[in-house]
């Protein structure tokens, strides 16, 4: 089974449904996406279920109903085979995406495993002169950088130690990417994100 990122639903349900031979739960925090799916995929595919998930985030959903970083996945333990969460850590910060990731160990089955994608934000990489082929973070909290004074999820980086420690401190195993960092990178697109598979143990 599959539990679908809340940025990218739309394009993986769409584009690629007929690779999956099992159910998939998607989430959103932004109500239309969910809507849109359920009226343009779900009735092709009605092993496909989409839910609306009301936290709040600044950008997406700014009068959501609960703060994001208490969120509790509505599955059992041990329900889902793989994930997919691309440009999700992007727009959360760091409290919220440590709560993301506990539910995340949660709910997958052991052996199981996710393609996640962030921000990561290196000292080399903060150090480098304003360019304008790369996002401008500037830090946000102990652990979150953004690029926005309005909108923090806007874009959102995060600490490379901090999330590789909460991943092996969640007993993840890790398929480390050969570079890290690759929002900072000119010969990249601007807002290239890091992405990389994590397996629960």
């Amino acid at each position: 089974m599959l539990l679908p990122d809340p940025d990218a639903m739309r394009s993986v349900g769409s584009h690629n449904e007929a690779d999956f031979t099992d159910a998939y739960e998607g989430f959103d925090v932004a109500e239309r996406a969910v809507d849109w799916c359920r009226q343009n995929i779900q009735p092709e595919r009605p092993d496909f279920r989409f839910h609306h998930l009301d936290a709040a985030n600044g950008l997406y959903n700014p009068a959501g109903a609960f703060d994001p970083s208490t969120t509790s996945f509505p599955w059992p333990d041990d329900w889902f085979d793989r994930a997919i969460l691309t440009s999700v850590f992007t727009h959360m910060t760091t409290d919220t995406v440590e709560q993301y990731l506990i539910e995340l160990q949660r709910v997958l089955a052991p052996g199981g495993g996710a393609f996640v994608s962030f921000l990561l934000i290196t000292p080399e990489a903060v150090s480098l002169p304003p360019s304008e082929d790369r996002l401008h973070f500037h830090r946000y909290d102990d652990h979150s950088w953004v690029v926005s004074d309005h909108c923090a999820e806007e874009a959102v980086g995060h600490d490379a130690d901090r999330v590789f420690g909460c991943l092996s401190d969640l007993g993840f195993d890790v398929s480390m990417p050969p570079v890290i960092a690759k929002w900072a990178d000119p010969t990249r697109p601007r807002g290239a994100q890091d992405m990389f598979m994590i397996w629960k143990a």
